[in-house]
């Protein structure tokens, strides 16, 4: 999972629109987050911060991970949907768009989330 994040990040994600270029995000057992980046003020000074977050955080709106992944076409389509409405394949959501893996990722267990990522992610 680090490593699928990590390479989201060298490909431009900026995780919750930190503005940072020299961010590297940590994984931990807990589905705990930490994301540690730093900004240079001036060529002496050199400010460091942590974000923490769980994936619970990382698959929501304000993290741009679904937006990121979507614009850059790095999405895996593993069903196939039919509108049991109009009886038409994806009538209502494109899974092209970020806000249909918010949905598939909200609606997924906790324990489950990882696993989710990790088969519907591809860099």
């Amino acid at each position: 999972m680090e490593e699928l994040l990590n390479k989201l990040i060298e490909k431009g994600w900026r995780p919750f629109k930190i503005k940072s270029d020299n961010m590297h995000l940590y994984c931990f057992k807990d589905n705990k987050i930490l994301i540690s980046y730093y900004e240079f003020d001036t060529e002496w000074e050199c400010n460091h911060e942590d974000k923490r977050c769980d994936y619970r955080q990382l698959v929501s709106k304000e993290s741009w991970l679904w937006q990121f992944v979507c614009e850059n076409k790095m999405v895996v389509r593993k069903r196939q949907w039919t509108n049991w409405l109009w009886g038409e394949p994806e009538k209502c959501f494109d899974y092209k768009d970020y806000e249909y893996w918010l949905i598939e990722s909200a609606l997924c267990k906790e324990e489950n989330l990882e696993k989710f990522l990790l088969d519907n992610i591809k860099v």
